[in-house]
């Protein structure tokens, strides 16, 4: 999906997405439809560089480019290319306000669970999250990553997939637990969960496009 997305590049909007796609013209990683690209949409003209620059990005696994490129309501796209290296992440607080801390922050990872708990390893997380490539969540835009990001006091710079917004077009739900054995249990089956949904939705957008 990702060398097909057109709209990697500036200007270029779903519709023209669409309308290129319509044309046949469905990877711009080959030279020859990147050029007839460019006679149907010549603003594209100016961004070769950009695109020079994503042909070895995905040469090398760099996400770092297409994380900046693309839009982010579009960083599912990614999960093609780069789910083998998405961490799945999820994390449970004491509370909502700016008092509450994190107690458990679970991560599924080159298919292994970890949980990072308060007053135990938590302080360990920052340095295991640092190794992905990719991160996706259930709401973790508006929750989990504002947690992480005041407990660390930095910045998270990884390209992100909430699967909430990527699921609200399509629909989808879940909930809550307590005591720190079933808290982690439940985590676990959280962050478990995602790739299964990240896998559903990513091929429910392919269709829909």
């Amino acid at each position: 999906m990702l060398t097909r997305s057109w709209v990697l590049f500036e200007g270029v909007g779903e519709l023209t997405e669409s309308k290129l796609w319509e044309k046949g013209l469905h990877d711009w990683t080959d030279d020859a439809i990147f050029s007839k690209a460019c006679e149907e949409f010549p603003k594209l003209s100016a961004q070769r560089l950009l695109r020079d620059r994503a042909v070895l990005a995905l040469k090398t696994k760099d996400v770092t480019l297409f994380g900046t490129s693309l839009p982010r309501g579009e960083h599912w796209r990614l999960w093609d290319i780069f789910g083998g290296d998405a961490m799945y992440l999820d994390i449970e607080t004491n509370g909502l306000g700016s008092w509450a801390q994190i107690t458990v922050l679970g991560t599924y990872f080159r298919g292994k669970f970890r949980a990072f708990v308060h007053g135990r390893d938590l302080d360990e997380a920052w340095e295991y999250l640092d190794q992905a490539s990719l991160m996706v969540t259930f709401n973790g835009k508006q929750f989990d990553v504002p947690f992480i990001e005041r407990h660390f006091e930095k910045s998270l710079n990884i390209p992100h997939i909430d699967l909430r917004f990527v699921a609200g077009s399509l629909g989808y739900k879940r909930g809550d637990a307590q005591a720190l054995k079933l808290l982690i249990d439940y985590n676990q089956a959280d962050v478990e969960g995602l790739p299964v949904m990240m896998k559903g939705c990513w091929e429910r957008k392919i269709d829909g496009i």
